[in-house]
Order: C-alpha cells, then sequence, then structure tokens
C-alpha cells in the first residue's frame, strides 16, 4: 500500500488501535503517527518494498502446490461446449501474506471461461 493510502488508513484507525493493548501505542507513537507524511512512509518502507512478496512465501506450502500440480491436470483449451457465458472454472486461493503463522483468508474464485 502507498504511503498515501496507508497514511489515510492510520490516521483513520489510529484511536481504533490505540484502545487494544496488544499494540502499545502510547501517547508519544500516536503523536508520531499522526504527523508521519506519505513521503515518510514510503521511505520507511523502501527496503521490504524492495524485495519480491513471493519471495518472502514459506516453502512448504509451495511445495504441496508444486505436488498437487503433477496430480492434477490442468486443461488450457476449452471445448465448444465450454465457451460459452456462464461456463465456470471454479478455484480456491490461499491469501496468507509473508507467513502462515497468524491470521489468513481463504476465497473461492470463479472465472467465467468466455468473458474471463
Amino acid at each position: 500500500m502507498c504511503g498515501k493510502r496507508l497514511l489515510v488508513f492510520i490516521r483513520e484507525n489510529i484511536a481504533f488501535l490505540a484502545l487494544h493493548k496488544e499494540y502499545t501505542i502510547t501517547d508519544t507513537v500516536r503523536a508520531e503517527l499522526t504527523a508521519i507524511s506519505p513521503a515518510t512512509i514510503n521511505r520507511l518502507l523502501a527496503k521490504e518494498k524492495q524485495s519480491p512478496w513471493f519471495i518472502k512465501r514459506h516453502y512448504t506450502a509451495n511445495e504441496a502446490v508444486n505436488y498437487y500440480k503433477t496430480k492434477i491436470p490442468v486443461r488450457t483449451f476449452y471445448g465448444f461446449g465450454e465457451q460459452r457465458p456462464g461456463y465456470l472454472e471454479i478455484d480456491t486461493v490461499f491469501h496468507s501474506g509473508g507467513t502462515v503463522e497468524h491470521e489468513f483468508c481463504c476465497t473461492l474464485n470463479a472465472t467465467d471461461t468466455m468473458t474471463g
């Protein structure tokens, strides 16, 4: 998320986050976060943005994916009956960020083969 968007999120949610003890936001930290500029946020996150997100993934999940890729056939050509609007390919997607140790989300993705 770019600094401009992150700044809006910080300013709108700092009071809510300060209510929770897990974040340990002191008055000093709150003052610094509300006074920070988008350029400073971008500068602080520059090193994180330079390293590709896919390298940070944990590798046991990738090994499992590679195993299943060889076991499950993937079609790249659709027959005539499947080239009509309404024919869906459905897949599950696991969103875990950089690690699977904390919060994650699983979504169901449905793609129309005709219209994308």
